[in-house]
């Protein structure tokens, strides 16, 4: 029997409730964990408020931690429900009778939904924030590794400047760094409760809203109450949001490894570990790993449109349609872990090839702006003029006629990059100011999973 109906309910018919649950117990695996935690700390809340007995709130504990431990082995099965929350009640119901009934008090399925989010959110942003602080690691070392490797620098898909490998690597640690900005801020909006605010309308009983938030490790509380209702999504958006800024960036990297690592550039070697074969072509080795990286960006963009249309527009209160941002949510909080983890394994099994990298950087177009510069500098031109005279000349005699210049620069990569010496030049990295904000952001991150995890280990010893 569902939560709502009664024995003289008309049955609901099967194909509207199949409809109406749609992927839902699949997706609540995942939340079902949360949702035995929001429960126990709700029940511990009735029996401070003497709702409960104690010996009523220990025997409801059990069950829960039974169905916790079970959810997270993914050994408690969900069928024949609507949702995990229908799960949880009907099986304390059937093991404990009326008592069972009695957690639901104060609370309604909408805020303990909305609850399930917010732990499950930060859950997952806490690992996806150290997923990312790793991969960030992974391309500083290599920025430090390569830092004096001369590397084309490319626009527009042209050879234009010389710089370095160390100088590429670090670029996409940076901006990864800015990416991780955003993670940050979906977790403090997925820091705030909204336990207790019911429909989002409260309720005549009265609870203790302060209580369950922290019992649950939440920072602060979700205040008015149909704000609570009307925050439904923002976690979602929110996350979805910041994800995407995410996988954007490892689509352009995941790109630019397929090319340099193709036989026309090879930069990059993919060892066996990280690239599969082809089914009719021996030779073949594919970068399907960075294929599948790429597409996710375009996926996670997918995600958060239909998370930001779902609930554009609906009314205030709770309504059906947010049942709908579960599914683009959950997916697109596993693709973008998932990604990081796969890169940080590309990335540790990439060979370079240093020759062919050094070897590109030796080219003579690469040093046309240098040349101008140093006209500039040395005779005073302006830099237009500079710049016409090292165009004409290397349209009217050839690159090398250039050298007829008195004074004109060497073509030495390795000393051209030296002297670009200004901060985050390929000469000047300043690797160090982003190892010591890994170093900042990873401890912080430690503490507050820690925090986290201890309070919802907590809830077990109530």
């Amino acid at each position: 029997m569902k939560l709502w109906e009664t024995k003289s309910s008309q049955k609901l018919h099967p194909l509207i409730e199949k409809f109406t649950v749609g992927p839902d117990l699949i997706l609540d695996k995942y939340l079902l964990p949360f949702d035995c935690a929001a429960s126990t700390a709700h029940a511990f809340m009735l029996a401070k408020q003497k709702y409960l007995k104690k010996t009523e709130f220990k025997k409801v504990q059990k069950i829960l931690r039974e169905i916790y431990l079970k959810a997270i082995a993914r050994k408690f099965e969900l069928k024949n429900v609507e949702d995990s929350h229908s799960a949880i009640e009907g099986l304390l119901i059937k093991k404990l009778g009326e008592l069972g009934g009695k957690i639901h008090l104060g609370r309604s399925r909408n805020d303990q939904s909305a609850t399930t989010i917010h732990l499950f959110a930060k859950d997952e942003l806490l690992e996806i924030r150290k997923e990312l602080l790793a991969l960030t690691k992974i391309l500083q070392t290599l920025a430090k590794k390569y830092a004096k490797l001369p590397m084309p620098g490319y626009t527009h898909t042209r050879p234009a400047m010389v710089s370095t490998l160390g100088h590429y690597f670090a670029a996409f640690a940076e901006t990864l760094s800015i990416d991780y900005l955003g993670v940050r801020s979906a977790f403090c909006v997925a820091n705030r409760c909204p336990l207790g605010s019911a429909a989002g309308y409260g309720t005549t009983v009265p609870i203790d809203r302060t209580l369950t938030a922290r019992l649950l490790g939440f920072e602060e509380l979700q205040i008015n109450t149909l704000a609570a209702q009307l925050g439904r999504g923002q976690v979602e958006t929110t996350t979805l949001g910041a994800l995407v800024n995410i996988t954007l960036t490892l689509s352009r990297l995941a790109n630019d490894v397929i090319y340099f690592a193709s036989p026309e550039f090879d930069f990059f070697s993919l060892s066996d570990r990280i690239a599969t074969g082809s089914s009719i072509m021996p030779q073949k080795k594919n970068p399907d790993a960075l294929e599948i990286i790429r597409a996710t960006a375009g996926i996670l963009i997918g995600s958060h449109t239909q998370a930001a249309s779902i609930t554009k527009g609906i009314p205030a209160g709770y309504q059906r349609d947010l049942q709908m941002l579960k599914q683009p949510f959950v997916q697109g909080v596993k693709l973008t872990k998932h990604c990081l983890q796969a890169f940080q394994i590309i990335l540790q099994n990439l060979k370079v090839n240093e020759k062919n990298i050094e070897k590109a950087a030796d080219n003579t177009h690469l040093f046309a702006a240098d040349f101008a510069n140093e006209l500039v500098l040395k005779k005073g031109l302006s830099f237009r003029e500079a710049y016409r005279k090292v165009k004409e000349g290397y349209t009217n005699a050839g690159w090398r006629g250039v050298v007829k210049f008195k004074n004109a620069p060497s073509f030495n990569p390795q000393k051209r990059v030296a002297e670009k010496k200004a901060p985050g030049m390929p000469g000047n990295l300043q690797l160090e100011v982003g190892n010591r904000w890994i170093t900042t952001e990873r401890r912080k991150t430690i503490n507050e999973a820690r925090k986290f995890k201890n309070a919802l280990k907590k809830i077990w010893q109530l």
